[in-house]
């Protein structure tokens, strides 16, 4: 099939297909017109039709579009790929002409680069015995990889123990250590070879041979959709899966008119790079805005850089699970038909939605009634406040995040902008342990640090003095998130990174917007703590609205809940009472409309200063009745 298609690529009577379909003048080594795609306006002819390595590809270098006769027949014809194909056949096959008289001989003038080293297969054969007689180099595959021996041998993968002088400056040490060998096969012939070292992530190339070719190429059919990763042991996993799958040579390569149109004769390419959130994102994404009617992007589980880890961490070396994962990510991807604009249907069946109440990653609160008020999921940004300061706004987060930590598995980063981190240590062992924060010994907090560890917590604190301003802040925040790959994340609080901008209000807004971005790229629970505006003296210790939250609209607008804290001023003065404010606190759900759940949008805690505890009253109180406190 492949060398039927590579033949009918390479018939010069296919030029008469473009000719046919579009206006084409002589233009130097190629032929150029208007752009037929339709996708700009072409003033100055920028469509032009060339000859690279045999094959009669088409460029518009207006809107970017590149391809081969079967994706120009597509495109122009509003025809399925299947159905291109099979009119180019009949066409080629149908016609008299042999194609010289209508090829210009300039199309013949010899490309003025080096030609590229080629070897048989036979010339790799003593690689592969040597990694069919290696035990070492096949467990390295299996245990490090998850690919067994036989879709190795079936990619012609072999070892070589030293591959003396191609080895670089930096790793001299590991030139005999062993090096699984890479090559790159089209139609019996290997046109370029990797070496990837067993020692460490370390890898090179044969010298001479071409270095923009794609691995495992010649697994692309024009009926099933191909994989493109970066790695060649991503594209090995899914291959063992039972998909086909294909490589770059790396994320940085730039994709050459050849590439792309190997590509496009699949019946969709899945963009499956890595979730590095750098180079290899920008360079799918690129990819798809480019190819939008035939890719789609995929996304790996956020604690997964690709897909061998996923295939190993997520799926735990399951290939049947990973293959089931591969099939939900593909009709998720599948479901965005180009960049910000969903499938409606797609995406309802896609994303195998559960009901909200019960979603397995919403966030949890220890108390039922703050549980019910509102459900938080990956992507939702939260605003936390208070009437006043001193209420206890970063206990309340504290005692909802370690809560959400121990007894969820929820990864924690609370970045803390002015509680130093001996004090947050402080408040934490107190809360653990149901000790008093001023009376706390150096082996409470070792017995506290136990606990923690005992319960497998994953709780992160952020903590920079010298930043005080949004941008740095921001961007260690994000930095965390990834290297931590946190689920939860505070910022205590946002107003302390925007006071010493310029303009607090527009540093506030920039700010939230951000935030909002990071909490849905990054698939964590944002929760951004602030502060109240000044109370005059009409509204001293009065409960908070919406429009009492301090600095710009937009902290709120961007927000999917608003949580207010109040605690009522305590009017005894004989004894002086401890706190200045009442312990009961009152929970106000003030907005969140798209997150509201099934209960009051208030409820009632107590708050116990010394123990850093805040606990449930178990239901309101008749007139005249004590609170009843939750166990």
């Amino acid at each position: 099939m492949q060398n039927d298609l590579d033949e009918l690529k390479k018939n010069p009577v296919t030029l008469r297909l473009y000719t046919k379909r579009v206006k084409l003048e002589h233009n130097g080594p190629r032929f150029r017109g208007s752009c037929p795609l339709g996708t700009h306006t072409d003033s100055t002819p920028s469509f032009d039709v060339f000859l690279h390595e045999g094959v009669y590809l088409y460029k518009c270098m207006g809107c970017g579009k590149t391809g081969n006769i079967f994706q120009f027949v597509s495109t122009i014809d509003k025809i399925p790929m299947n159905e291109a194909i099979k009119l180019v056949r009949e066409y080629v096959n149908g016609s008299p002409e042999h194609g010289a008289e209508i090829v210009d001989q300039v199309f013949k003038a010899p490309i003025d680069v080096a030609p590229k080293k080629v070897l048989p297969l036979s010339a790799i054969a003593r690689f592969e015995e040597a990694l069919a007689r290696n035990q070492t180099a096949k467990d390295w595959l299996l245990k490090e990889r998850g690919i067994t021996y036989n879709v190795a041998q079936k990619l012609h993968t072999g070892y070589v123990e030293d591959i003396g002088s191609l080895i670089g400056q930096n790793d001299q040490d590991i030139q005999d250590k062993g090096w699984i060998v890479l090559p790159c096969v089209q139609r019996d012939q290997v046109v370029s070879i990797k070496f990837r070292s067993i020692a460490r992530k370390a890898f090179r190339k044969q010298t001479g041979m071409s270095s923009d070719v794609l691995y495992n190429i010649e697994d692309i059919d024009p009926l099933e959709p191909v994989y493109l990763t970066e790695g060649e042991f991503d594209t090995m996993v899914l291959k063992q899966a039972g998909f086909r799958a294909v490589s770059l040579p790396n994320a940085t390569c730039k994709t050459t008119p050849a590439m792309t149109s190997q590509l496009l004769e699949s019946d969709l390419i899945v963009l499956a790079g890595d979730n590095d959130k750098g180079v290899g994102t920008d360079k799918m994404t690129k990819l798809w805005v480019d190819l939008p009617d035939r890719s789609t992007l995929l996304e790996w589980p956020a604690a997964c850089k690709d897909a061998n880890e996923t295939y190993l961490v997520e799926c735990k070396g399951d290939v049947e699970a990973f293959r089931k994962k591969v099939v939900e990510l593909t009709k998720v991807a599948r479901s965005v038909v180009m960049p910000g604009i969903y499938s409606l249907a797609d995406s309802m069946v896609a994303h195998h939605q559960s009901d909200l109440a019960n979603h397995p990653r919403r966030f949890r609160f220890p108390w039922k009634n703050v549980d019910e008020m509102a459900i938080i999921l990956p992507g939702d940004v939260v605003a936390v406040l208070a009437t006043n300061t001193k209420m206890g706004k970063t206990c309340w987060m504290l005692n909802a995040t370690l809560y959400a930590a121990m007894e969820h598995g929820e990864t924690i980063l609370n970045y803390q902008c002015e509680l130093d981190i001996d004090r947050f240590n402080t408040v934490v062992a107190s809360h653990i342990l149901g000790k008093d924060r001023n009376h706390l010994t150096h082996e409470d907090h070792v017995d506290a640090a136990k606990i923690l560890r005992e319960k497998e917590v994953h709780y992160y604190i952020g903590s920079n003095p010298s930043y005080n301003t949004v941008t740095p802040v921001l961007n260690l925040i994000e930095d965390a998130i990834k290297r931590v790959h946190a689920t939860v994340v505070v910022l205590d609080h946002i107003h302390f990174i925007c006071r010493n901008e310029r303009d607090e209000v527009k540093a506030q807004a920039d700010a939230s917007q951000r935030i909002a971005n990071m909490a849905k790229k990054h698939k964590v629970k944002f929760f951004m703590i602030e502060q109240p505006r000044k109370s005059n003296q009409q509204s001293r210790g009065k409960r908070l609205q919406i429009s009492d939250g301090k600095g710009s609209e937009a902290l709120h607008s961007d927000a999917a809940a608003i949580f207010a804290l109040h605690r009522d001023l305590v009017k005894q003065t004989d004894p002086p009472p401890q706190d200045v404010y009442s312990p009961i606190t009152h929970v106000h759900l003030l907005g969140g409309a798209r997150s509201k759940g099934d209960g009051a949008s208030e409820s009632r805690l107590m708050f116990n200063g010394k123990l850093a505890l805040f606990s449930e009253i178990n239901r309101n109180p008749e007139p005249g009745e004590a609170p009843g406190l939750g166990e």
